[in-house]
């Protein structure tokens, strides 16, 4: 096999209708790490001939109707602000914003514990005395499944996750089997033209078929989970879980270890619709009146939307034209 960096290397761009596009080293392992995408970075910027630059802000940007181009602010880690003048804009700034979606709660001041959200989680082992340590996580994504699971092999006294909603659980075998099938049957480039060439209403319709198969497919973990108190979903109401990828952009967690985890006790599963009441000096304090003891609580509730994002750099005016960018289940929901 080939060495990655030696593969990249290797590996030169062909062109398209004159447009440069590159192909992944066919030695690439499914899941790459965080090196695989770094050397893959730094070719393609060299390959394709892009210039990049890193840590830069952008604070503001402005339509000139007359010129018809566009004009940003960029601020460098620095400090320095220059002006560009452009034609087009690309915002690729994801399906949320960076900026952490935190609600307050009530007596939260009398909390005599660590609470912070799960953007600052860096690693279990940075809590002091964490065997003496229980942990209760707000939220039931991935965030808060990857973080029980981090507390757990570092060896906390106790951890608890905080559900409110059903939500979806695959495993690997599972994904692979239903969902990434055709990228194991044909070149990925092709796969990729294939997966994504599907309007998005009707792959909506065709994943919940698979979705349903996936839960008979791990239908020993899902009862697992539900056995210990996770309300998880199958694909019964017509909603698969592309609709929480895609849309959603939560609540379901494609099995990394806490899956098992959850089945036998070590992480702690507590249901409530009404989410978190309030905080009391060592406890949490759910609306049906359950109360958690919690030494740490991370709050796991994700992020505001891109749409907050968008506003934010191209200002209120761009949002009245084009309204609320990324919330296409919303508008489904409130036209039913």
């Amino acid at each position: 096999m080939l060495n990655v960096r030696q593969s990249i290397k290797s590996h030169t761009p062909r062109y398209t209708d004159h447009f440069p596009y590159l192909d992944f080293p066919c030695d690439y392992q499914d899941f790459l790490d965080k090196k695989d995408i770094i050397n893959w970075m730094e070719h393609y910027e060299k390959a394709m001939y892009l210039k990049i630059e890193l840590g830069v802000n952008v604070s503001k940007v402005d339509y000139d109707e007359s010129s018809q181009k566009y004009t940003a602010v960029l601020k460098s880690p620095g400090g320095n602000e220059r002006v560009v003048t452009v034609r087009h804009v690309v915002l690729a700034t994801g399906l949320f914003s960076s900026e952490p979606l935190r609600p307050d709660f009530e007596n939260e001041s009398d909390f005599a514990g660590e609470i912070y959200h799960s953007i600052d989680h860096r690693s279990a082992r940075q809590i002091p005395n964490l065997s003496e340590k229980k942990v209760a996580i707000i939220g039931a994504g991935t965030s808060a499944f990857d973080i029980a699971q981090d507390f757990v092999n570092c060896g906390v006294k106790e951890v608890t996750i905080i559900q409110r909603s059903p939500m979806f659980v695959l495993s690997l075998a599972a994904q692979d089997r239903f969902v990434l099938a055709g990228w194991q049957m044909m070149p990925t480039k092709d796969a990729d033209l294939v997966g994504n060439s599907f309007p998005l209403p009707i792959a909506l319709k065709l994943i919940v078929g698979a979705t349903q198969a996936m839960a008979k497919f791990d239908a020993e973990l899902l009862s697992g989970l539900e056995n210990a108190g996770l309300a998880v979903k199958r694909g019964e109401d017509g909603i698969g879980l592309l609709h929480h990828q895609l849309l959603k952009a939560g609540h379901f967690y494609i099995d990394q270890g806490a899956g098992q985890m959850i089945v036998d006790g070590k992480i702690k599963i507590k249901r409530c619709q009404e989410g978190v009441k309030r905080l009391d000096e060592k406890v949490v304090i759910l609306g049906d009146g359950t109360r958690i003891e919690a030494d740490v609580v991370v709050v796991a509730t994700g992020f505001k939307p891109c749409a907050d994002m968008a506003e934010k750099i191209m200002g209120t005016d761009f949002i009245a034209k084009v309204g609320k960018v990324g919330n296409w289940m919303t508008k489904k929901k409130e036209s039913r």
